[in-house]
């Protein structure tokens, strides 16, 4: 096949015309009206596409705080320049470290609604135990409302039995991140406390 490069340099780009670059981000009430149309458009597979992009997190290193944080991507306007930043990601403990999530039906379902939630969730023997990153765990309890107790049955649909010990766990590895960076820095891991 044979290409005349003549013909080549007079086409237009793809994307003459159009605007390049940052774009500002999406303000709530455009991301609550392309929902809104994709879900009047019954375009679930797309809604869950968009759904993901807009509640992902981006984990890093925050040198204002002199931690690790998770940053929503939609709320990034812009990256200010600043000093240089002296850390090891091998000190995000939070990433680091994985808890086992021990999920269950709720005790309050009918034995009937157990057996639903459970072929729902994929459980074995009325349990179903998931492998999170710690970081990642906050966002899955809070995501499926397994901090609020209070929830009727019906609405929680499952519980979390090992609650308490996935958050010992995240503040645990919070304090021994804090400690290693303040050991990095030549400080004592005392000043953490402060």
């Amino acid at each position: 096949m044979h290409i005349n490069q003549e013909n080549l340099s007079q086409r237009e780009p793809w994307n003459a015309g159009r605007i390049i670059g940052a774009k500002p981000p999406l303000k709530p009430k455009h991301i609550w009206a392309l929902r809104t149309r994709l879900q009047i458009g019954n375009r679930v597979r797309d809604l869950a596409m968009f759904n993901l992009a807009i509640d992902s997190k981006l984990r890093g290193w925050a040198c204002d705080r002199d931690d690790f944080r998770d940053f929503v991507l939609t709320r990034i306007d812009r990256i200010k320049p600043g000093p240089a930043a002296d850390f090891d990601p091998a000190d995000d403990f939070e990433w680091e470290n994985f808890a086992k999530l021990d999920l269950r039906p709720h005790p309050g379902l009918t034995d009937e609604q157990s057996l639903a939630i459970q072929r729902d969730y994929a459980m074995k023997d009325g349990r179903r135990e998931i492998d999170v990153r710690l970081s990642m765990a906050y966002y899955f309890i809070m995501r499926m409302n397994l901090d609020l107790s209070d929830l009727p049955p019906a609405r929680a649909q499952i519980c979390l039995i090992n609650i308490d010990e996935v958050r010992k766990a995240i503040e645990d590895a919070k304090a021994r991140s804090k400690a290693r960076i303040l050991q990095r820095k030549g400080m004592p891991p005392s000043a953490a406390d402060e």
